[in-house]
């Protein structure tokens, strides 16, 4: 289990494996809970209360409505549709996009499966990662380093400086042709 206090701002982990439902290793939850973080830490006021993610929370609230009656997911409607949750639910999902590998967040797959997730459509999840990139512009690049990996600008740069002198060749070979 893994909680944010926002009062204390501070992020309780329990590593202990109570092999529950939610694969009880409170480290899982760490992205979710560093979510709820940057949602009460940065700016003024909470992000997931301001204008422009509004649309989003409304938008999953109407997926929730739209699911089974007994869908475990539908009985917690007051908890998934909570703008705080759909927050850290959201970055968390981002997180696992950008690349992020550790054990601080579910599998990539758990993403696609679990009902709270699956529930957000290919054009939901991009208007949300779209959102995230313009929220934190670094965060992408820093999972890259992280992951130990160089920065997408660096691997463009590395391909075109290779590949170069085979267009270059190739180009100058049709122009001979024509």
């Amino acid at each position: 289990m893994v909680l944010y206090n926002s009062l204390t701002r501070t992020i309780a982990i329990d590593f202990r494996d109570y092999s529950d439902d939610i694969n009880g290793i409170g480290i899982r939850s760490f992205i979710h809970e560093y979510g709820h973080f940057l949602d009460y830490s940065v700016g003024k006021g909470l992000l997931s209360m301001q204008e422009n993610f509004r649309p989003f929370v409304a938008r999953y609230r109407k997926k929730i409505e739209s699911l089974p009656e007994k869908s475990y997911v539908r009985l917690k409607s007051h908890y998934y549709g909570a703008p705080t949750e759909v927050f850290a639910r959201s970055f968390e999902m981002y997180a696992a996009e950008c690349g992020l590998k550790s054990n601080l967040l579910q599998s990539k797959e758990a993403y696609r499966v679990l009902e709270e997730y699956s529930i957000m459509d290919d054009s939901m999840r991009m208007e949300i990662f779209e959102y995230f990139d313009q929220t934190f512009p670094e965060f992408k690049s820093k999972i890259r380093e992280f992951n130990g990996l160089p920065a997408l600008e660096e691997q463009l740069a590395d391909v075109v400086e290779e590949t170069a002198p085979y267009y270059t060749k190739r180009y100058h070979s049709r122009k001979k042709l024509v």
